[in-house]
């Protein structure tokens, strides 16, 4: 994509202003939604692929819907919510280290919490049937500022009897840690 191309297409996709950096990276001064949107330049498996990266975005920023397999070219810095639901992520590698607000990586088949940012003011939100892969016990060490061990413990044996239950009454226990999460969370 040639650079004025690309400019037209980040014009509407970023509420705002923003400032292409020495670096290669680009600043914006409000909200980014690519939501759904990636797609219109092809197949991608995250934004390197389009020879961009964001540095810090002050507002929101929005990637969910776009079958991202990898979260390479996010900002670094984001200042209000970030999303990236519904892609194919298998750990959370090159998420923002700070979010100003909500972070929501629901419904990706992740694997590991590598990545997990390091500050999140607002809440965390991970509603997926595999996290359950995940949750007896390898938990990036900060991810207990958010969700303490305890917690995940306690709660991890209550989604085991779920599992359980559901597995005597129906012989399928697929589901079931999405659901309790999302309940509990």
């Amino acid at each position: 994509m040639h650079s004025g191309e690309l400019d037209r297409w980040l014009e509407s996709k970023i509420v705002g202003t923003y400032l292409f950096r020495e670096d290669g990276t680009i600043d914006v001064d409000g909200s980014v939604n690519f939501d759904g949107k990636l797609g219109e330049l092809g197949e991608l498996g995250d934004l390197g692929d389009l020879g961009i990266s964001f540095g810090n975005v002050t507002g929101d920023f929005d990637c969910r819907n776009n079958r991202l397999v990898s979260l390479r070219g996010i900002p670094r810095v984001v200042g209000g919510n970030f999303f990236c639901p519904f892609n194919q992520l298998p750990d959370l590698s090159g998420a923002p280290l700070e979010v100003g607000g909500k972070f929501d990586c629901s419904h990706n088949p992740l694997a590991s919490l590598e990545g997990f940012p390091k500050s999140i003011l607002g809440g965390f939100f991970c509603e997926t049937a595999d996290l359950g892969d995940f949750l007896g016990g390898n938990l990036p060490d900060h991810f207990q500022k958010y969700v303490p061990k305890y917690w995940w413990e306690e709660h991890l044996q209550i989604i085991k009897q779920v599992e359980d239950a559901k597995k005597r009454l129906t012989g399928n226990s697929e589901g079931v840690t999405e659901l309790v999460l999302f309940d509990l969370f």
